[in-house]
């Protein structure tokens, strides 16, 4: 018996050994018999780069002739521990398939299947118990461009693919699945992976969810909140700011409409009651002003007035109007702070600016019943800034007499601000109780400022 021809039987087809044959002359016939079968099947793409070489069986001689290419074959084969084999079965077609280097030029067939499995080992590219089994297994991934119709059907490949990767089938020592182009064919994409899901570089990746899309598509809701609201007229009061300082204010007698949340005192007593009031038209309250939630325009607003209802409605209008006065002030000096900034090349200063743009100063006129549904008619109004419950919460820079430390650089900003103004107004001004939050936009709002005169 010829050296490996055993194997080769046994390994190929369990029906055919060495104990059918007679002679030497019907052994050489089915080895070269079963080299002809597999050739067909998956090495002619390989292990060919010129014309396949025809196989004559008429005469003795060529037979033996040809019984040392047989041998020849065998031995690459051997040494690659491997030769292709389909296996039909009832769940698909497993491949089991030499593994052989593949580059733009050429298949390299002078290395043998131990230095693929020693790389594998020193690159860590399988398991340990994979290792100890001298096991390699190697998933396939096709790129989705590829036609599977095309290629499946060509001859210009000598395997075809799984349908099923559960299932594998050993033999030898290896354990590998490949697919081969074939020389001057357009090359398969073909990515590596051990023991883990594959994707092609190449392929596109597309976002697909399980969730039913909406019909109709739901917009998004128009306010924040959504209390009952009352409608009322009032006039409004316009400041302007002098070269001096001086703060100018005209009152139109033009009648416009704003509309108030009616339910905020049940908001209010569910604040106090530490319930939640964030439905309801109670903003909030401070130290001597409340909030109540207000729509002007199409746009969301916040009214406030005094929040000690004794008060009287003289001393009510006096305050209000101050702080009005002084948030045109801020508003103004801000503006020079930029200029000034800007003529001294500062271009890294956080931004920040204070409520005033849009901002109301106005009189409610009473309803055809006489009354009203806030404590008083003065009132200031302002753009509503984000003040729900997961919005940030309200950050203080300053207080009254006390500065505090400048730790980022908002705060850096803001402490400028106050010196430049200090400097400007020829110590006339020294805006303090700075505090605001962020906007829509994620800029930063100050609100109710104080000042030292």
């Amino acid at each position: 018996m010829l050296p490996g021809v055993a194997h080769l039987l046994t390994q190929n087809d369990s029906d055919v050994s060495a104990d059918n044959y007679n002679n030497t002359t019907n052994l050489a016939s089915a080895i070269l018999s079963r080299a002809g079968t597999h050739r067909a099947h998956a090495s002619d793409t390989r292990l060919h780069a010129g014309p396949p070489c025809t196989i004559q069986t008429t005469s003795s001689s060529n037979k033996f002739n040809n019984l040392s290419k047989a041998r020849q074959i065998n031995l690459e084969r051997q040494q690659k521990k491997y030769e292709a084999k389909l296996c039909k079965e009832n769940k698909g077609i497993t491949i089991i398939a030499v593994l052989w280097r593949y580059d733009e030029n050429h298949f390299e067939r002078t290395r043998p299947i131990s230095d693929m499995f020693e790389e594998f080992q020193t690159q860590k590219l399988t398991t340990d118990s994979n290792i100890k089994a001298s096991t390699i297994k190697i998933r396939v991934a096709i790129n989705a461009s590829e036609s599977i119709a095309d290629f499946a059907s060509s001859a210009a490949y000598s395997t075809s693919l799984a349908s099923s990767r559960k299932k594998s089938l050993k033999c030898g020592r290896a354990d590998t699945t490949s697919l081969v182009p074939a020389s001057g064919s357009k090359k398969l994409s073909v990515s590596r992976s051990v023991d883990s899901e594959l994707s092609s570089s190449s392929t596109k990746i597309v976002l697909k969810s399980a969730f039913k899309p909406r019909n109709p598509a739901m917009p998004p809701p128009r306010w924040t909140r959504n209390p009952p609201m009352q409608k009322y007229t009032f006039t409004r009061s316009t400041a302007v700011v002098l070269d001096d300082g001086e703060v100018d204010l005209t009152t139109s007698e033009k009648k416009e409409s704003i509309e108030i949340a009616t339910d905020w005192r049940q908001g209010e007593a569910a604040s106090k009651q530490k319930k939640t009031y964030n439905t309801t038209g109670y903003i909030g309250c401070g130290a001597t002003k409340r909030a109540i939630y207000a729509r002007f325009n199409g746009q969301e607003y916040v009214l406030t007035q005094n929040s000690d209802d004794q008060t009287t409605p003289d001393e009510v209008k006096k305050n209000l109007t101050g702080e009005y006065e002084l948030l045109a002030l801020c508003h103004w000096f801000k503006a020079k702070f930029d200029e000034h900034s800007t003529a001294q090349g500062l271009k890294t200063i956080p931004r920040f600016y204070f409520n005033y743009s849009n901002s109301i100063l106005g009189t409610l006129d009473r309803l055809a019943s006489g009354s009203i549904h806030v404590p008083f008619r003065d009132f200031i109004a302002t753009p509503l800034l984000p003040c729900g419950p997961i919005d940030p919460e309200v950050r203080k820079f300053m207080g009254n007499d006390i500065f505090g430390e400048a730790s980022d650089d908002m705060t850096r900003a803001i402490h400028a601000f106050v010196h430049f103004s200090v400097a400007y107004s020829q110590d006339h001004f020294l805006f303090c109780d700075l505090q605001g939050t962020i906007d829509s936009d994620g800029i930063m709002c100050l609100f109710d400022p104080q000042a030292h005169t």
